[in-house]
């Protein structure tokens, strides 16, 4: 079972910071919703893609929520 996206690795933009890669948005979500598969391993997805495993949690636990939120629908009430 290969946890890999993709052969290419993307390189993160140079931040304000020194020394802290900002990854895209796009590569976050991509990110997180491989590592919401059955079966994957965080851990070895991260380290395949050489960041931090509590950074992979912490994205997937954002992406987990937002999947949420998009599923809640309001429905009419009337009185």
């Amino acid at each position: 079972m290969g946890t890999t996206l993709s052969q290419s690795q993307e390189e993160p933009v140079a931040g304000s910071r020194k020394g802290r890669p900002n990854h895209s948005e796009e590569f976050k979500r991509r990110l997180a919703a491989a590592a919401c598969e059955p079966g994957v391993s965080v851990s070895k997805l991260a380290r395949e893609h050489g960041i931090n495993a509590n950074m992979l949690f912490t994205w997937r636990r954002r992406y987990r929520m937002e999947q949420r939120h998009e599923a809640a629908v309001l429905l009419p009430v009337t009185v």
